[in-house]
């Protein structure tokens, strides 16, 4: 009886839905770079001249704020092509 008891709490387990990764807020230097299509070195240029916004964990740890780094680029963005919503004029004059 005891080991029928310990085999249908094995098997409620695997019915419970596994957990989820922990979202990261942050990403490392060598990732924003990938996210952004840019080299580490460029990256870090941009960190020295306060270019980019990013966070400082102590004195050595930096990260980026992916929400961050989508804001910086759009308001980085230039000749940004508007959607149009005249390209096919369906009315007759």
């Amino acid at each position: 009886m005891i080991a029928k008891a310990a085999s249908s709490n094995a098997w409620q387990k695997l019915d419970q839905p596994k957990e989820t990764a922990p979202v990261r807020l942050l990403l490392r230097p060598q990732e924003a770079a990938n996210a952004l299509g840019v080299s580490l070195r460029t990256l870090m240029s941009w960190v020295e001249k306060g270019q980019v916004p990013f966070v400082r964990l102590g004195t050595k740890n930096l990260r980026f704020n992916f929400k961050e780094l989508q804001i910086w680029v759009d308001a980085n963005t230039i000749g940004r092509v508007e959607k149009s919503t005249d390209t096919f004029n369906t009315t007759t004059p």
